[in-house]
């Protein structure tokens, strides 16, 4: 779908001499040039930026992506005045490496954090008998490569992170860059949005431009505990059946965490307003990873990298002298948003980063995931994304070959039917993966606070 072009005054044909179609032009490009600036003046300095994850939301859960209920109308209206994209995918379905990969614009197998029986992140805590001890490790993302927040400091911003869930605790790594990061009162249940909202507000009080805010809202992850009146909003005139089903009951509450985030989204928005800072922001948010809510008979996330869980929202929002509206439909991933962001901003892109500008992306996408054995016998998993068709490929399962564009659903296996196209895309897969780079071996334990372990319990991660 193309964007919308701008109507900048077009000078009429002249159908009289040449001279008075001449001036006619020139009369024309004044108006034109003069409208442009008074609409759009030039910014005083430096453009601020505000990143936000919604965690765990799926794209398809807002109405920017043709959602029927109305879960996003803050959102909504932040699409129309934004560049969205109808096909971004995560780099993981869980939080930590696809965080890492929003922050370092590296892919999971290069910036090295995801889930590792011998990773240097230990969960460590005391519990009440032996035989309830499970020892839990992750690996970090490595050091030796630029941050977003890193880079943006050193030109000169102010750098900030207001986070909601356990896995965004700063023991994780994630914090590299950021001056201020609040990941405190993070429980088993995560840390409400409004604490989030009230958080950053205040910390924007303080500031002088430029800014860099990040921002991680929770809500929509398990528990879903939005207020009541979220529900019968997101229900609006629509009737549930005298004995809904548990699916129908988990989608609507998962809805309800979506309007309530969305809600704290309109506080955070008008703030910008109020502080005149709106039309000299980058704006983007996007997730960390989607949700089955009973897709493939699964419900979570965090244990395969069908589309429901890949699938995330990515909208930008580019200040007012540059704005950039409407909505493209290439493949995108999470990694792009580093060097999107970078350049807009007229600073240099790391040669570490893999991610792409749009249009310019040369690689297909790559999703990883990697299991403890205590969690699947699956072990691990890829998805290689390459225009319509997607490879799904597990050590344990084999691979599956979708055509996402017409079955979206991955309900239709097309690896048995077209052979040839699998064994490619298998071979491209394999190729693409042994010649990324891989993070330096090694690195300092790190033992996680009882607080952390606690949470991360809570939310089934450990046991």
């Amino acid at each position: 779908m193309r964007a919308p072009t701008v109507d900048g005054g077009a000078a009429r044909r002249a159908a009289r001499a040449p001279i008075a179609a001449l001036v006619l032009l020139l009369f024309s490009a004044i108006v034109s040039i003069g409208a442009c600036n008074a609409s759009a003046p030039p910014p005083s300095g430096p453009a601020n930026v505000v990143l936000i994850t919604l965690d765990t939301t799926r794209a398809d859960r807002l109405g920017a992506y043709g959602y029927e209920r109305p879960t996003s109308p803050t959102l909504d209206r932040l699409a129309a005045e934004s560049e969205v994209y109808e096909r971004a995918y995560s780099t993981s379905s869980w939080t930590l490496p696809a965080h890492a990969s929003l922050f370092t614009g590296m892919l999971p197998t290069s910036h090295g954090a995801d889930k590792d029986p011998g990773g240097s992140l230990v969960l460590s805590a005391a519990v009440d008998t032996p035989d309830s001890w499970k020892m839990y490790r992750a690996s970090a993302p490595r050091e030796d490569v630029p941050t977003l927040a890193e880079l943006l400091q050193q030109a000169g911003y102010a750098t900030g992170a207001v986070v909601g869930g356990p896995w965004m605790k700063r023991v994780f790594g994630l914090a590299r860059g950021f001056a201020f990061y609040d990941d405190a009162n993070v429980g088993a249940d995560g840390r409400p949005g409004a604490e989030i909202t009230a958080s950053a507000r205040a910390w924007l009080a303080e500031q002088q431009q430029p800014f860099f805010l990040f921002l991680n809202y929770f809500d929509p992850h398990t528990p879903y505990s939005a207020p009541p009146e979220y529900a019968k909003r997101v229900l609006g005139g629509e009737k549930l059946p005298s004995q809904p089903t548990q699916r129908q009951i988990q989608s609507l509450l998962y809805d309800a965490e979506i309007l309530y985030t969305d809600d704290q989204l309109a506080q955070l928005f008008a703030e910008l307003r109020r502080l005149g800072v709106w039309d000299s922001t980058w704006i983007v948010v996007t997730a960390d990873h989607g949700e089955l809510l009973g897709e493939h008979g699964r419900t979570g996330h965090g244990l395969t990298l069908d589309e429901p869980v890949v699938r995330v929202p990515l909208i930008v929002k580019a200040p007012a002298d540059r704005a950039r509206r409407g909505r493209r439909d290439a493949p995108v991933q999470i990694t792009d948003v580093m060097p999107i962001l970078l350049d807009g901003l007229a600073l240099p892109i790391p040669p570490s980063v893999q991610g792409s500008l749009p249009g310019q992306r040369k690689d297909p996408l790559l999703a990883e995931l990697d299991l403890l054995p205590a969690e699947s016998e699956d072990g691990e998993y890829k998805a290689l994304i390459d225009g319509d068709w997607k490879l799904l490929w597990s050590s344990r399962a084999g691979t599956r070959l979708y055509d996402v564009g017409d079955d979206p659903g991955e309900t239709r296996d097309r690896s048995q039917t077209d052979a040839e196209r699998t064994a490619s895309m298998r071979a491209r897969l394999d190729g693409f993966v042994a010649g990324l780079p891989r993070p330096p071996s090694g690195g300092p334990a790190r033992t996680v606070d009882p607080e952390t372990i606690e949470a991360l319990r809570g939310l089934g991660y450990v046991e």
